[in-house]
């Protein structure tokens, strides 16, 4: 059996509160439907890793070496500070992929991903791509559906992007499974590793 794995960080309620605030202000800066399928509050999280297929075996690798990466590093801080159409910001004539909330760079989660990557190389089984990414958190607020975005016109498109300011300690990482609904992704914890205290 495979299962689509991937390791994360979860929200404060009080911040999913905030981003649900957030969805419901984009939501109405549009004149005509909203053209966006919004990720629900149970769901918001930060990725650290995506590992996709994993089997039974490899998941309980993922579990092993979630542990040990999790014992070898500290409780840090993370600000998220903008939302915006993502995951870039798109020129006039393309359409986002999506509205997200993305925050300042932080050696300490990049340290945090490459060791969870690195032990996970070393189990043989999982191979990374290494090329330079943006070490930057985001939550993914909701993915724009391009063909009802597309029949906006362009002037009437709102400029969604705002800052904002959103502060989370973060003391734990997650191992989660996405299964694919007609309804949407649900995500199961399968397994949460606390961090050592700062």
């Amino acid at each position: 059996m495979l299962h689509r794995i991937f390791i994360a960080i979860s929200l404060p309620d009080n911040i999913k509160k905030a981003l649900i605030r957030e969805q419901d202000r984009i939501t109405a800066m549009f004149s005509s439907k909203c053209p966006v399928s919004w990720t629900r509050k149970e769901n918001f999280h930060i990725t650290v890793s995506f590992l996709g297929s994993v089997s039974n075996d490899e998941l309980m690798d993922v579990l092993k070496a979630a542990r040990e990466v999790a014992d070898r590093h500290n409780s840090f801080d993370l600000s998220l500070k903008k939302i915006s159409y993502g995951p870039h910001e798109p020129e006039p004539a393309q359409v986002p992929r999506m509205i997200w909330v993305s925050g300042e760079k932080s050696a300490a989660l990049a340290a945090l991903r490459d060791d969870l990557e690195n032990t996970l190389s070393g189990e043989k089984k999982f191979d990374f791509s290494k090329e330079e990414r943006v070490l930057s958190p985001h939550v993914t607020l909701g993915r724009v559906m391009a063909w009802e975005f597309r029949a906006i016109e362009k002037e009437e498109r709102p400029d969604i992007s705002s800052d904002i300011s959103l502060d989370l300690g973060v003391s734990s990482i997650d191992v989660m499974e996405s299964e694919l609904k007609r309804s949407g992704a649900r995500y199961n914890l399968l397994g949460s590793f606390p961090l050592s205290p700062k």
